[in-house]
């Protein structure tokens, strides 16, 4: 037996006549496995793939971008392993407020962009992401990248003007006529 043409298998992969055993299967068992068979009238062999399905890994190359007194983008790169499911990615995000230990409502999404908007100013943010299919969460600790958002120019939310009229002005006309 060879496990991806590269000779035997792991110590957890055993043969025992015939017969191609794998304990505790763990991701690295995925892949081909081939068995050869020979006497003196000929040869043959047969591979087969064997396909473990998992929870995917964290999500890579995390970014954040675009970042404004009030808003922010966040991008990523989807996990290396997405578990061998055919399945979407779905991505769990939270952002918490690192200042005050306030967190924002959680999202989640399948994309791998996400903007982020109703932050405050001068702010630092820490953004964690997990990543999901069918079969649970992606490993702990999830992926993770920070930010500050810059200072903001002063903003005027309101202007009330009053007036009031102090004086009375009045005018009067006079028609001068010559009298003819």
């Amino acid at each position: 037996f060879s496990h991806n043409n590269t000779g035997a298998a792991e110590e957890s992969v055993t043969t025992t006549g015939y017969v191609l055993s794998v304990s505790s299967v763990v991701r690295n068992h995925r892949g081909y496995y081939s068995c050869e068979v020979s006497n003196e009238v000929g040869r043959h062999s047969v591979t087969v793939q064997l396909m473990v399905r998992a929870p995917p890994t964290a999500p890579r190359q995390l970014n954040s971008s675009d970042v404004s007194p009030f808003t922010a983008t966040i991008s990523w790169m989807p996990p290396s392993d997405n578990g061998g499911t055919d399945q979407p990615l779905n991505y769990s995000i939270n952002i918490t407020n690192y200042t005050d230990s306030t967190t924002l409502p959680p999202v989640t999404t399948n994309m791998t962009t996400l903007s982020l908007t109703n932050l405050q100013h001068s702010t630092r943010y820490i953004v964690t992401i997990v990543a999901d299919n069918d079969l649970g969460l992606g490993p702990s600790p999830p992926a993770v990248i920070n930010f500050t958002t810059p200072d903001s120019v002063p903003i005027i939310e309101s202007v009330s003007v009053e007036a009031l009229l102090l004086t009375i002005l009045s005018v009067d006309v006079v028609l001068l006529t010559d009298g003819g």
